[in-house]
């Protein structure tokens, strides 16, 4: 079972120093599920500084210690979804950062994932469709969460539904 959310780094924070990230993510980031409108008001919505969580049962694939903006890795991983479509092999950059997600077709139904940056951070084999379905969820969920307050995150949106109906 996948597990995708979306945070957005907290705007009062000054981030400088990320040493306390690991053991206190809360005091860093907000889960958008959480954003209002007074939080909203303090937020900036292009780019937006955050990150995206993604654990495949107990494993964490991606975890809030590679924050970006987190819009733009967004639309990345939608790239990055419609070339493992297209031609079984995909890469999704991150926009301010020296990391990349890699995913290859093994077989027909299990890619291999792998988190690369200065290192291999992550290296994993994953059930293909219900990895890019959970993908596809979080995409939804983000756009369509924050298109309440930036109405240009509905491109985001219209995009992850084009994909989703092409999944096989």
């Amino acid at each position: 079972m996948f597990i995708v959310k979306s945070y957005v780094l907290k705007p009062e924070k000054i981030h400088s120093d990320l040493s306390g990230l690991t053991n206190n993510p809360n005091d860093f980031f907000i889960e958008i599920s959480e954003i209002n409108n007074k939080i909203s008001k303090s937020l900036h919505f292009r780019p937006l500084e955050g990150a995206i969580k993604i654990q495949y049962g107990k494993e964490i694939l991606l975890d809030l210690i590679h924050w970006d903006f987190v819009n733009g890795l967004w639309h990345s991983l939608l790239n990055l979804v419609e070339n493992i479509q297209s031609n079984g092999e995909g890469l999704a950059y991150f926009p301010d950062s020296a990391l990349e997600i890699h995913l290859t077709k093994k077989h027909n139904d299990v890619m291999l994932y792998s988190l690369i940056g200065s290192k291999t951070y992550k290296t994993t084999t994953l059930p293909k469709k219900e990895f890019l379905n959970a993908l596809l969820d979080g995409a939804e969920y983000f756009f369509k969460t924050l298109m309440k307050y930036e109405p240009e995150y509905k491109y985001g949106l219209e995009r992850a539904k084009e994909l989703r109906a092409k999944l096989k």
